[in-house]
């Protein structure tokens, strides 16, 4: 059983009027799909077991002196996961790759998981040619997205964990200036 482990992550947020313009992308397709809607991010680390202020440490040095980021969105792509249902990939942003990075050595060196820069719109369990079916029915025009700040973001403990999507808990955030 896994209820003692407190899993976390550190999201990525659009800044108004992207992320009021995401959630209008997310609402629908959420409604159409009867799945539970969910603010627009991208995540920037996800781990465990880490004290909230270990965590709010290792964002306030990565992020001392971070402006906020012009991300180039490069499309929409699926792949099999539940949280990457659909989703807008960027193009590589080498100080983005390098707040990852930094967070990941002061969270979890030993953590061997990608940095795959997306930003989903749905999540929901469908078949891969399903989710692709879906990808060329949705119109996405290339373009840069601002995001200007941090979030931490803790999923409730227990079986469900990040699957219970409705008790996602923002513990704090952190403007990016």
């Amino acid at each position: 059983m896994q209820s003692h482990i407190q899993r976390y992550a550190i999201w990525l947020l659009p800044a108004q009027p992207d992320q009021h313009e995401l959630q209008n992308r997310i609402q629908p397709l959420s409604q159409r799909f009867s799945s539970v809607p969910f603010p627009p991010h991208l995540t920037l680390f996800a781990g465990a077991n880490q004290p909230l202020p270990t965590i709010q440490a290792a964002i306030e040095v990565a992020c001392s002196d971070r402006t906020p980021f012009m991300l180039r969105s490069t499309g929409l792509q699926v792949s099999s996961a539940f949280f990457q249902t659909l989703f807008v990939e960027f193009a590589p942003h080498p100080g983005l790759s390098a707040l990852a990075e930094q967070l990941r050595q002061e969270l979890d060196p030993s953590s061997t998981r990608p940095f795959h820069p997306h930003l989903s719109l749905l999540y929901h369990e469908m078949s891969l040619p399903e989710k692709d079916a879906l990808r060329t029915q949705i119109h996405w025009t290339a373009r840069t997205i601002r995001f200007d700040e941090v979030s931490i973001v803790f999923p409730p403990r227990g079986e469900h964990g990040w699957e219970d999507i409705t008790a996602w808990k923002t513990m704090d955030t952190h403007k990016l200036w």
